[in-house]
């Protein structure tokens, strides 16, 4: 018989009873874990996490959170990248906060310790750092995962726990999300289980300080989960008593350092996000929004979640184990009031799968299943059991075969009042529109993707040098293996480094962008090959100040994924009065 989420009198919740199975299972779970979300070999992220992605470089090499020396690269080929942000000492800080990368830093070092004796290059740092990002954000989640399984086994039997367990790390946006690219919900799942773990064992002074950095860390990594931590502390009253002072230095030890960084870099407690106060996140309907959230095809967490719907089936058990204990409700309200919070915004959540914003409550969620699923009927189990599959399903589409298309159309109408139609348009949902396309590239195998910048001119007369103002074309050539790439793109940028124009604002550099590609029989001459490879874009050098700077090509491999550098030119911006430096014509 299962024990009772409720049957301990000292806690809430009854201790462990460890086994050699259960040690066996927490090791075969971690390393099925790290092997299925590995397996696709490529990153699912966004511009979003590129900062976490780059930072853990310059903390480790250069002892800072500040980005000047891997802006050029985490710039991936925009101009403007909104997710960095130049505080007013003229400091290059991330627009997102930096819980993620301070807690992937550790993992850098050796990989650091190698690019020093490699060397460094825009196109090593590129691909070492996709790698890792996949490796880190994937450890994360598999650790997670096996922290689950303890909190799970406190109150259920192997077989059910286990249940669970494979439930969270494969039928939710644990895998999708979280483990295939530093997003913050990652951490944010991995930070709120260990929550879990410690608040549902009974009170010590260690606990205690541990409850405190953890709550600290949350708010910090994710500010609308500020909300789980309101909840956490409230029943922290209950749970620490007179020893309450311990979570609050813990939560000190945590919230100072952070804070200090955010004040400093960005001005505000909030760091960089609290540039965004001003632009109408919440300014939607709130009906639709919860709707959207929970049910629509685009974006519905019981679309794509739907062994989730027991927790509505299941609602009236739930509330008899759950009405006694503080720490459930107060979850409960967190829950809600986030839900609340994102349908007040556009809750499509950007270019993602699933509910994404919905992700960083799932722990909570499973753990919530416990007294549902230890008390269900046999056929009840069975469908339990099917929907878990179902679900499992879904995320595989996701893992393998999303490549950003199904977003396309979510996001094609702009103007209102259709904006909202292509959601929820059963045409459009993702686990079915994205199979109609080959799998997504796995491009963290390597693939060769190389090129040249041939040619800069003026007119007919090729230049390496010019005064602020003309026209410039570029021309050259980029594969992809033996293969054309799906586009080019080139910037001019400071040779030293990434400027700004002024605070809070990233100068626009210039940049062309193709994806017509011609014949160059001297290349597949060459290569040995038979397929586009030449390019020609066109930028504008105006506004330019006078210095060195660089030509970067980049390419896109012809299934998808990421620019990625290639090679770089050197160019001047002279003088006003400086005269163009013509070279052969």
């Amino acid at each position: 018989m299962e024990n009772s989420i409720s049957n301990s009198s000292d806690s809430a919740y009854p201790g462990p009873s460890w086994s050699r199975r259960d040690v066996f299972i927490i090791a075969a779970i971690f390393l099925l874990s790290l092997l299925v979300y590995n397996v696709n070999m490529r990153v699912i992220g966004a511009t979003d996490t590129y900062p976490a992605r780059y930072i853990p470089f310059s903390i480790v090499r250069h002892h800072t959170l500040f980005m000047e020396n891997v802006a050029d690269v985490a710039a991936q080929g925009n101009s403007s990248p909104y997710y960095l942000f130049q505080n007013e000492m003229g400091r290059t800080i991330s627009f997102y906060p930096v819980v993620t990368p301070i807690v992937v830093s550790p993992l850098y070092v050796p990989v650091v310790a190698w690019l020093d004796k490699a060397g460094w290059t825009k196109q090593r740092l590129d691909y070492i750092a996709r790698l890792m990002e996949k490796a880190a954000a994937s450890l994360l989640a598999s650790i997670s995962v096996c922290l689950m399984y303890l909190l799970l086994r406190r109150s259920l039997k192997i077989s059910t726990a286990l249940l669970l367990t494979i439930a969270y790390a494969f039928g939710t946006n644990t895998w999708v999300i979280g483990s295939q690219a530093l997003w913050q919900h990652g951490t944010a799942e991995l930070l709120l289980i260990c929550c879990l773990l410690l608040i549902t064992r009974p009170f010590t002074e260690a606990r205690g300080y541990g409850v405190g950095v953890l709550c600290a860390l949350v708010a910090f990594n994710r500010p609308p989960d500020v909300l789980f931590v309101a909840a956490f502390m409230f029943y922290g009253f209950w749970w620490a008593g007179r020893r309450m002072p311990w979570m609050i230095v813990g939560a000190l030890a945590a919230f100072i350092p952070l804070a200090a960084y955010n004040v400093m870099a960005a001005g505000s407690l909030a760091g960089a996000y609290a540039t965004a106060a001003s632009r109408p996140f919440f300014e939607h309907s709130i009906l639709p929004g919860i709707a959207g959230l929970l049910v629509s095809p685009g974006r519905g967490l019981f679309v794509f979640t739907p062994f989730l719907l027991f927790l509505l089936f299941g609602a009236k058990r739930l509330w008899d184990e759950f009405r006694r204990h503080p720490l459930a409700i107060a979850l409960c309200v967190g829950i809600l009031l986030q839900i609340l919070m994102y349908a007040k915004v556009d809750w499509r959540a950007g270019w993602s799968w699933g509910p994404r914003y919905l992700t960083d409550m799932v722990p909570i969620l499973i753990w919530m299943l416990v007294p549902v699923v230890a008390g269900l009927s046999r056929v009840s189990r069975a469908v339990f059991i099917t929907l878990v599959g179902v679900s499992i399903a879904i995320q595989t589409v996701g893992a393998f075969w999303y490549n950003n298309r199904s977003d396309v159309r979510i996001f094609e109408i702009a103007s209102e009042p259709d904006t909202w139609k292509a959601v929820w348009n059963v045409r459009n949902t993702p686990f079915f529109f994205e199979l109609q396309h080959p799998m997504a590239a796995r491009d963290l195998l390597f693939k060769n993707i190389s090129g040249n910048i041939d040619r800069i001119s003026i007119g007919n007369r090729e230049v390496t040098e010019t005064p602020s103002g003309p026209e410039i074309t570029v021309e050259g050539w980029a594969l992809s293996g033996d293969a054309s790439p799906a586009a080019v793109n080139v910037m001019l940028l400071p040779a030293d480094g990434v400027k700004w124009t002024a605070p809070n604002h990233t100068f626009e550099y210039p940049q062309g962008r193709t994806d017509a590609l011609f014949m160059r029989p001297d290349v597949n001459a060459t290569r040995h090959t038979s397929v586009p490879a030449g390019w020609r874009v066109t930028l504008w050098t105006g506004r330019l100040a006078p210095g060195d700077y660089q030509l970067q090509l980049c390419a896109i491999d012809p299934q998808g994924g990421e620019f990625r550098p290639v090679v770089q030119k050197p160019f001047r911006i002279l003088p006003p009065r400086g005269a163009v430096s013509v070279g052969d014509e």
